[in-house]
């Protein structure tokens, strides 16, 4: 199938990992509806459906976007390359690094009752 011309019952999809990216666009044409899914690779996704007044323009839309989504860094790939690609690997944020798992500070304590074993104090500077 070439790349830049898609017909009437195709499925193209495309990645890009630039910049830290890590996303899908995927675009089928059946007749005069074309069905576009993205986002990170690894999910679901979302999911958007046109419909065109004949297949002509539906087609000559489709070539149209898969042009921009190429000038974007999209790069075509199969569909077995697909399903191989992992999802990428998500960091956690800095924040979410300095939280403290429950667990870490012991049974509750009863009402009243410090839970540090000796006093604290708080310097602000």
């Amino acid at each position: 199938m070439d790349e830049t011309n898609i017909t009437s019952g195709s499925e193209q999809i495309f990645h890009c990992t630039l910049d830290g990216t890590h996303k899908f666009w995927r675009v089928r044409l059946h007749g005069s509806t074309q069905t576009v899914s993205f986002g990170r690779i690894g999910t679901g996704g979302q999911t958007q459906t046109k419909s065109f007044e004949d297949e002509e323009s539906a087609r000559a839309a489709t070539d149209r976007i898969i042009a921009q989504k190429k000038s974007k860094g999209y790069v075509p790939v199969t569909e077995t390359e697909a399903a191989g690609t992992p999802p990428r690997r998500v960091r956690p944020r800095a924040a979410e690094q300095l939280l403290l798992p429950l667990d870490d500070f012991g049974p509750p304590q009863s009402p009243g009752k410090s839970v540090f074993a000796e006093p604290v104090t708080l310097a602000l500077f």
